[in-house]
């Protein structure tokens, strides 16, 4: 009886187990970020993107600043290819 017993409890531990360990998987290597950039909140909000531009970002002044190439991998900030002032 004990032996039975024990072969139940063992069972359900290792069901109990694979299942929350299947749950708790990370991520697919196809939904986690590969690059990862971080620009100047003094740039302002995200307004969009393009293939011609790059990334756009307007700053409270009304500056637009785009930004083409990132430095995936590196710990420095993006260099800004163009640069709209207002007057």
């Amino acid at each position: 009886m004990k032996k039975t017993l024990l072969t139940v409890v063992v069972g359900f531990v290792g069901l109990a187990t694979y299942i929350l360990g299947a749950r708790a998987t990370p991520a697919s290597a196809e939904t986690m970020a590969r690059c990862k950039v971080t620009v100047p909140q003094s740039w302002g909000d995200f307004v969009g993107a393009s293939d011609s531009f790059g990334l756009v970002f307007k700053d409270n002044s009304g500056t637009l600043r785009f930004v083409r190439q990132l430095p995936c991998g590196l710990e420095s900030i993006p260099s800004v290819s163009v640069e709209v002032q207002r007057n």
